[in-house]
């Protein structure tokens, strides 16, 4: 079950929460809160609009889960990110040693060329 911790005058109605909260998959809610708070105050807003009030500000302060769902999430990708990064460290490495070794293929072929030369 996904929770949003909301700090507002209750002129949002939880209806309106609601009704925003089925249209997003919880990744986006997660991922994105500005989107969401935008779409709570656009469906919120003729409600409280009749009520004439206008609705200046919706901040999500929290998104979370009491299975935590969302926390695996942000695990997940950070290790993909190092899992990423950890290839490109290595990818480097052996790119590296690769053209150290052709210097050093190169430098030798050379020296025996030149030593030849002087025999």
């Amino acid at each position: 079950m996904l929770f949003c911790q909301l700090r507002c005058i209750s002129v949002v109605s939880v209806s309106d929460v609601v009704l925003v909260l089925g249209t997003l998959s919880v990744e986006a809610i997660y991922q994105d809160r500005d989107q969401f708070a935008q779409l709570v105050r656009e469906v919120a807003a003729p409600d409280v609009g009749r009520m004439g009030i206008e609705i200046l500000s919706f901040t999500i302060k929290d998104v979370y889960d009491s299975v935590e769902y969302l926390e695996s999430l942000g695990r997940a990708q950070t290790a993909n990110v190092k899992r990423d990064a950890d290839i490109g460290v290595a990818e480097a490495n052996r790119d590296a040693g690769i053209r150290v070794c052709e210097i050093c293929i190169a430098l030798h072929h050379s020296t025996l060329t030149v030593t030849m030369f002087v025999w």
